[in-house]
């Protein structure tokens, strides 16, 4: 996955960018560009780095919350969730540490705790941490964008 999203920032200010390309071909003024770049990366650094801190704290409480509840699931376990956006159990199956038995157990111990959020598809149940995907892209308000999202991946 990318870390630093410069697109993000060249489309919020996509008239400024297009002023700084128009002035390259006009006036060969290339330290405009240079200049919004750096701010493009500056500013994109400091969410990326702020994304990052809420992924990481969001990772300790989730662990946390399986301690506090007495769930017997490896604190790894939930680490699947955080490879990606989501994980069925075909995916964690592959991985071969766990059975599909033993993995049905824990995501649904995951899941009736409030842990994790199930999302029926028609091609696989993807099973996600939500406050995960808000962190990611936003807010996601309806099922609907949470399908094109599981789809899309």
């Amino acid at each position: 996955m990318p870390i630093l999203y410069l697109s993000e920032y060249i489309n919020a200010n996509k008239t400024k960018y297009y002023q700084v390309l128009h002035g390259i071909r006009e006036k060969e003024d290339r330290n405009s560009l240079v200049h919004y770049m750096l701010i493009a990366v500056e500013e994109q650094a400091i969410k990326t780095k702020d994304k990052l801190e809420a992924i990481t704290n969001l990772i300790k409480e989730k662990k946390q919350a399986i301690d506090n509840l007495w769930l017997k699931i490896p604190g790894t376990f939930i680490d699947y969730f955080f490879d990606r956006p989501y994980c069925s159990i075909a995916m964690i199956e592959k991985d071969g540490k766990y059975t599909r038995k033993t993995i049905k157990k824990y995501i649904d111990s995951l899941v009736d705790n409030g842990i994790l959020k199930i999302y029926e598809s028609d091609y696989e149940v993807p099973y996600f941490v939500p406050e995960y995907i808000d962190i990611l892209f936003g807010h996601i308000k309806n099922k609907e964008k949470v399908r094109k999202f599981t789809h899309s991946l």
